[in-house]
């Protein structure tokens, strides 16, 4: 192992984890509000799935997720 890389861990490793944990305390405080809509769209007695590429569940409901400032009623 270099000077260089030894450096690295002695100094850097210390403030890489404590941006970390930071990190994670900001995130438990300010945890955002994830607002989601699913909906159920039925014609002559049948239902509309969707399938997803990956998951445990390929097949669901249609639906998706607001976006940044997007507002309630858009």
């Amino acid at each position: 192992m270099t000077f260089w890389q030894r450096f690295e861990q002695a100094l850097l490793g210390p403030i890489y984890g404590s941006a970390m944990l930071m990190r994670s305390v900001v995130w438990r405080l300010r945890r955002p509000m994830l607002i989601g809509v699913r909906a159920v769209v039925m014609r002559n007695g049948e239902v509309l799935l969707i399938r997803h590429r990956a998951g445990r569940t390929p097949w669901a409901l249609p639906g998706g997720g607001d976006e940044r400032y997007e507002r309630m009623a858009e």
